[in-house]
Parts: C-alpha cells; sequence; structure tokens
C-alpha cells in the first residue's frame, strides 16, 4: 500500500480536509440536514450511530489504515463527506466506475465505487 493520503484542497470558497471524531457534531448536523436521504436510503433518520459508523467502520476484510474520511468545509460549514477507502483488493474490479455494496453491522448500506484501478 501506498503511503498515508493527506488531502487538503482549497477552493475559492471551499475546502477538503480529512475528517476525525473531533467533528463528529458536524458530521451529525450534516446527516440530520440531510433533506430526507437517510430516510429513502435507510427506511429511517440518521442516528448517532450512523455518525460513529463512518467515522469508524471499514469494509469486510479491509483495513482500518485504507480508511479516510474526509469533509466538504464552506468556512467553518461542514457541507458534506465521503467516506473513502484506499486499496481495498477485495473488490477484484478491472475498471474505473464499478461497484458493490456492504452493509455495516448497524445495517447501514453502503455503495464502494473504484476511482481508480492502478493495477490493471
Amino acid at each position: 500500500m501506498a503511503g498515508p493520503l493527506v488531502v487538503m484542497v482549497k477552493m475559492t470558497k471551499f475546502r477538503i480536509e480529512a475528517l476525525t471524531e473531533e467533528h463528529s457534531p458536524q458530521i451529525a448536523k450534516v446527516f440530520a440536514d440531510d433533506g430526507g436521504y437517510a430516510l429513502r436510503v435507510l427506511g429511517r433518520a440518521s442516528t448517532s450511530a450512523d455518525v460513529h459508523d463512518l467515522s469508524h467502520l471499514v469494509p469486510p476484510s479491509a483495513d482500518p489504515a485504507q480508511k479516510h474520511t474526509m469533509g466538504l468545509w464552506d468556512g467553518f460549514r461542514l457541507l458534506g463527506v465521503a467516506d473513502l477507502i484506499e486499496d481495498w483488493p477485495e473488490l477484484g474490479y478491472r475498471l474505473t466506475g464499478e461497484q458493490t455494496c456492504w452493509n455495516s453491522p448497524t445495517g447501514t448500506p453502503h455503495e464502494a465505487l473504484v476511482m481508480e484501478n492502478k493495477s490493471c
């Protein structure tokens, strides 16, 4: 596996930074203000367990060191989150854009999307 993923992107108005457990209140607010997304996808509103899952759960057979949780910020306001799993070899995919789904122990569905496959 390559070295640690370090990302900080500054745009005119927005920035992307790694999220930590210290950001849980801001993540909870994004989850609470999701425009009905959780209700449509999960059949229920987001909970504190969902916030915990975002910070701690990894797909089956992935190492926690492969996980990177990123946030899109507008000043001090968190606008959205992305959960990235680096070099997750068990997917076995050959093409960028292929995807698979898995469920966390709390039953939350997750979707993995191959962004780049360097082994092809």
